[in-house]
Formats: C-alpha cells, sequence, structure tokens
C-alpha cells in the first residue's frame, strides 16, 4: 500500500447465537421473578395473621393459609425433629460442617364449621405433652380462642382450633315427657353439636361436681324428666340443702319420687337403711325369677324397675359437725358405699352432686367406683382433678376451672367410660316449673320397690 492510501473497511465477523440461549435468559428472569415475589409474600405473610372467618370460603383460605405457614410455626415453637445423626455433616467440596437436618411433624389441616381440624404424626420427642404445652402459642398464632388436643391413636394427635365456642351460648328446653329410648340418658351437646348420651346399662355410679350456681341442679331436673315418663324407674332423692325436701329444689319432682329425705342426719340414715335391705333382697329376687343375679341380663321392668337414687350435696351425710352426728354419718357413708359398689348388679343407680369431690366431701371409696364424672365449673386444679381423675392435668385447655361465669353456666366436662379423653358439654336448662309440671302427669308411676320405704308421696 502506497503512502497516503486511506485504510479499506475492517470486515466484520458474524457469530450465531444458538437458539436456546434467549429462552434460558428469559427462563432465568421468569425464575429470579418468581423467587422475588415469593420470599416478598413469605415475608408479608409471616407479619400479617389471618383474620376470624365468617363465610364457608373464608374459612378455607384461612385453613389454607394456617396450613402454609405450619413449617414456620412448627420450628419457632419447638415442634420439630433436629436428627442428631447428621451433626457430623460437611459439605463435600470446602469441607465445610453442615447443621443437622430438621424434620417438622406432618400435618392435615380440614375446615370446620367453628374452625379448623388437624391431624399431626407425632415424631421422637414430639407428642401429645409437647403440642398440649404449646396449645396456648398455636391458638395465637392461628387466631383460635382455643386449641384442644387429643391422641387419636398411636402416632396421631388430633388438634381443634375453635373460632368461637359453640358452647357459651344459653339452651333451654321444655320437656316433651318422651320416655328415655335404649336406657341412655340425654345429656346434651358437646362443642361440635353432636349429641351426647349417656349409657346406664350396667353404671355403678355418676358424680356430678361444681361451685354453687353452674348448672348441677338443672342437669338433675332435665335427668329426672327423661326417667318420670318411664314405668320402670322409681326415683328417691335425698337433698342434703334443705331440712324439708319438699321445700328445696326437688319439691315439685316429689310426686315422682317414692322416698326423699332432707338434711336430717338420722331421716337419712333410716332412708339409706331401706335402700340398702331393698337391694340385697333384689339378689334373691332376680335369682328366684329370672335365674340370675345379673340385672340388666333382662333389663328393668315394672316388676323390678331401676332404682335411681340421687343424693344432692352428698357431703352433708358424709361430714359431721359433731360428736353426736359422727355415727350417724359412718353409718351413711357404708350405705353410700354399698349402693355405689353392689348397685349395677342390682339395679341400683347412685348419682352424687356435691360442690367438690374431694375426700373430705365424699369419700373416695365411693368417688373411685363411679364410672362416670362430670364437672361443671371448678376454681382449683385439686377440684378438678377430684372430680375427673388426674388425666385432666394433661388436657389443661378442658380443665373445668375455665367454666367460671355466667356464660357457662351449664357447660360441664365429661368423661366417659367408653370414650377416651375429656369432652365439653352444653346441658340443657328445664325451669322448676316445666319439671313440676310434667312430672305431674306421671306421679301415677310412682311405685315403691319391693321391700323399700314405706313413705307416701315421697316423704320421710
Amino acid at each position: 500500500m502506497t503512502p497516503g492510501a486511506s485504510a479499506g473497511a475492517t470486515p466484520s465477523v458474524h457469530v450465531p447465537v444458538p437458539a436456546w440461549v434467549p429462552m434460558v435468559t428469559w427462563a432465568c428472569l421468569l425464575g429470579l421473578v418468581i423467587l422475588l415475589v415469593s420470599v416478598g409474600y413469605r415475608r408479608w405473610r409471616r407479619n400479617h395473621r389471618p383474620k376470624m372467618p365468617d363465610t364457608e370460603r373464608a374459612i378455607r383460605r384461612w385453613v389454607a393459609s394456617i396450613a402454609a405457614r405450619w413449617p414456620w410455626d412448627s420450628q419457632n415453637l419447638g415442634l420439630v425433629l433436629v436428627d442428631d445423626t447428621t451433626r457430623h455433616r460437611r459439605q463435600f467440596w470446602t469441607g465445610q460442617a453442615l447443621p443437622p437436618k430438621t424434620y417438622y411433624p406432618h400435618i392435615q389441616f380440614q375446615p370446620m364449621p367453628n374452625g379448623l381440624r388437624a391431624y399431626m404424626q407425632t415424631l421422637p420427642g414430639v407428642g401429645l405433652d409437647q403440642v398440649t404445652k404449646m396449645a396456648g402459642h398455636l391458638a395465637n398464632a392461628w387466631g383460635c380462642i382455643r386449641v384442644e388436643v387429643r391422641q387419636d391413636r398411636p402416632g396421631l394427635l388430633c388438634l381443634r382450633g375453635l373460632l368461637r365456642d359453640p358452647l357459651a351460648a344459653p339452651w333451654a328446653v321444655r320437656p316433651d315427657g318422651r320416655p328415655i329410648a335404649d336406657w341412655s340418658l340425654h345429656v346434651g351437646v358437646d362443642d361440635e353439636g353432636e349429641t351426647v348420651f349417656l349409657p346406664l346399662s350396667n353404671l355403678s355410679g355418676v358424680t356430678v361436681a361444681g361451685v354453687p350456681g353452674t348448672g348441677k341442679t338443672s342437669l338433675q331436673r332435665w335427668w329426672l324428666c327423661q326417667l318420670a315418663p318411664h314405668p320402670a324407674v322409681q326415683i328417691a332423692v335425698l337433698d342434703g340443702k334443705v331440712g324439708d325436701p319438699f321445700d328445696g329444689d326437688y319439691g315439685q319432682l316429689a310426686d315422682r319420687c317414692f322416698a326423699m329425705a332432707g338434711d336430717d342426719l338420722a331421716r337419712a340414715n333410716r332412708l339409706l337403711t331401706s335402700l340398702y335391705e331393698t337391694m340385697r333382697a333384689r339378689s334373691a329376687w332376680l335369682r328366684s325369677n329370672r335365674g340370675t343375679a345379673q340385672f340388666w341380663d333382662a333389663g328393668p321392668s315394672e316388676d323390678c324397675p331401676l332404682v335411681v337414687v340421687v343424693v344432692d350435696e352428698s357431703h352433708t351425710y358424709a361430714s359431721a359437725a359433731s360428736r353426736a352426728d359422727r355415727e350417724a354419718c359412718e353409718s351413711n357413708i357404708w350405705y353410700l358405699t354399698k349402693l355405689a359398689k353392689e348397685g349395677r348388679s342390682r339395679g341400683f343407680l347412685t348419682i352424687f352432686v356435691t360442690q367438690k369431690q374431694t375426700a373430705d366431701a365424699i369419700p373416695t371409696a365411693i368417688r373411685d367406683v363411679c364410672q362416670v364424672g362430670l364437672s361443671f365449673g371448678v376454681r382449683t386444679m385439686d377440684g378438678a382433678v377430684a372430680a375427673l381423675g388426674d388425666d385432666i392435668r394433661l388436657y389443661p385447655e378442658m380443665a373445668p376451672t375455665e367454666l367460671i361465669g355466667r356464660q357457662w353456666t351449664g357447660v360441664a366436662v365429661l368423661r366417659r367410660p367408653d370414650r377416651a379423653g375429656y369432652h365439653r358439654v352444653r346441658a340443657p336448662f328445664v325451669s322448676e316449673h316445666d319439671a313440676g309440671h310434667l312430672v305431674s302427669h306421671f306421679q301415677h308411676l310412682r311405685r315403691i320397690p319391693a321391700g323399700g320405704p314405706s313413705t307416701n308421696g315421697g316423704g320421710e
């Protein structure tokens, strides 16, 4: 090239780009956007707890949000398994120590009309005790008023989160005079809206506890209104609150009771003596007429009825205020113990009602043989344990100590022999007028059982 000549244009080189490069680029950008949105939504969800829903669709959305938060909630509440066998792991290419693996329980949430139900698989070290201790924190995290925990079967827990308590509303009924069917007493409804019945067959006794004004006597009226229309039932009442039983809570039910007694220890002792003699005489009658010593093999009949003995304020007959009454109280305790222990096979059912089921109010020999325990509101955990057994300490959210207040009048905690755990029940309220009006139509069914107390109209 000669000096001064201009240089030619630089030739351009075209490098072809594979077709997959823009596709991968857009995919990476899309993945980055999704990642940023997901991280932002997780942070927002942690700081915005779900509100109480009202509609079914809102409840489903609320349950779905709780299910999405479960890994985070379980780890922060310590409901996880840290696998110690993985503590010595190291990263392959750097040799850096890795944290141990953490497993959270698998759980399945289901929406319910009053909240949610969840079934959680247990892990080593994460079981009923651990989840029960965290029930209050779970209630706060889920926006529930209460979370109940129970063992559904080995390796599986059932959690119930309640948005509102269906038992808080009062429930008044007017008895219609229909006799009980299948020898099962209607108790009330539980917090899932299911009807709760108490089978009477082969039942030794029932204990009912609760501070004054919680609904104990109303429950007895409801039960007696179910029993009164049946001709194969006879009723005796010992009311320890009043001197004259006709002036007490059971006065309007006296027309259907073949015997009654007040707080007079001597009169009560005579009635208990007669009831015991009737019970003992029934053994020979069953053997000679039915060919068996077991009352419930054939069940109640008009000639051999079920005898229901209600002992209200039972501590009146078990605790002596003076030395003169001590002998009568010791005799009363002996007869009451015999009724509770031996009455099941001879057709006697004794219901012990008292404010506190501790040993100073009702002897443990009586309390421990009664198959059904029911407690309305009590003020101390010791009172709850005395009424329902020591296992109630494992279910603090179900303890009757939470049932103090006007809105809880008529709500009780029930322990049944045929079902595990404890159950809250709303018993209906029956007024004295309605109960007395119904019972007056069935006074012709009152009979004195063979060998029973020779009293007319239930008086002593």
